[in-house]
């Protein structure tokens, strides 16, 4: 009988022992099914992390392409030979010289210009009166003042010459900016000026805040005389005027009280497009400078010093290099 028992216990253990091999078998193959298939992800990882690596090394590769282009788009400025041509022209045709006649012109979309006699230095008469509009404008968007901001009128700021401001005030009254502005620049209304000048300090204490919108591309060289003597030259010029046409916004009062300025005469006599023009006018100085908003706008100025009939050169020279800027854009 015990050794009935015995076998029946020893039959027991090797059926325990078969299933634990079982499963360990079971296990093993569970192991091995399972690391093929992380292989095979992982595989297919690799391949997508390297598609990925692949599509962002094409698309830096793209902007990189682009960034060329773009670079490549970049315009340097250039002199006009069929302005230039036109002008020297121009000057043989009315016996204009070095000493009595400057003139410039720049394309702001082409880049291209031509200055003659850049560096003369002329009497301004009213032309000075846009930069100090400007100042004033720069003092409006940096919230100093606004338009509605008044200043006296003193009995030696009358000066005569065009404009309401003297037959509409009277010495001691306060005059609100936005019509001093308007009567200055569309009148040219000498009377307000000095009313807007002396609220500055004198030309000597705001003329060199002026300069900061010229380029220091434009290589102009100051007299000392500019900060004490009203006077300007073609570089000036031309760096005023593309300060105020790359700043439209800051300035747009400006430009429509410039656009109203001086309807049919000087600069824009002859042609039928906008032109935010500023002349002026003194003792045989004549000049007027501008932008003028043809389908590509373009900056002009012309100053002379006792040419005869300045006024209808200045006209005749706005319509030609009208006509030829547009045989450019052809």
């Amino acid at each position: 009988m015990e050794k009935g028992v015995r076998r029946a216990r020893l039959e027991e253990s090797r059926k325990k022992v078969k299933i634990k091999l079982l499963t360990v078998f079971i296990c093993f193959i569970l192991i091995i099914i399972v690391i093929q298939f992380t292989k095979v992800d992982e595989g297919k990882i690799v391949e997508e992390t390297s598609s990925k690596v692949e599509e962002t090394t094409e698309n830096k590769e793209e902007v990189k392409e682009e960034n060329v282009e773009e670079k490549q788009e970049i315009i340097e400025p250039s002199e006009s030979e069929e302005i230039k041509q036109l002008i020297e022209q121009i000057k043989i045709d009315n016996s204009l010289t070095e000493d009595n006649f400057s003139f410039f012109y720049y394309n702001p979309k082409t880049k291209k210009y031509y200055l003659d006699n850049g560096d003369k230095w002329y009497t301004a008469a009213s032309t000075t009166k846009v930069p100090i509009a400007m100042i004033y404008y720069d003092k409006i968007n940096n919230k100093e003042i606004t338009l509605d901001s008044v200043y006296p009128y003193s009995s030696s700021d009358y000066e005569e010459g065009d404009g309401m401001t003297a037959y509409t005030y009277s010495p001691g009254d306060e005059i609100p900016l936005s019509f001093l502005i308007e009567q200055m620049i569309e009148k040219s209304d000498n009377t307000a000026t000095n009313v807007l000048t002396r609220a500055l300090g004198g030309r000597k204490q705001y003329i060199g805040d002026t300069l900061k919108y010229i380029d220091e591309k434009i290589n102009i060289e100051i007299p000392e005389n500019f900060y004490t003597e009203n006077i300007t030259s073609p570089k000036y010029g031309i760096g005023i005027m593309n300060y105020l046409y790359n700043h439209p916004e800051e300035y747009a009062g400006l430009i429509d009280h410039m656009k109203k300025s001086s309807y049919g005469s000087y600069l824009k006599k002859l042609i039928d497009c906008d032109v935010a023009h500023k002349y002026g006018s003194y003792e045989g100085y004549i000049h007027d400078y501008g932008i003028v908003y043809s389908n590509t706008p373009y900056l002009i100025g012309v100053f002379t010093k006792s040419v005869p009939n300045a006024e209808e050169l200045i006209a005749n020279i706005s319509k030609q290099v009208l006509d030829k800027h547009l045989s450019l854009e052809e």
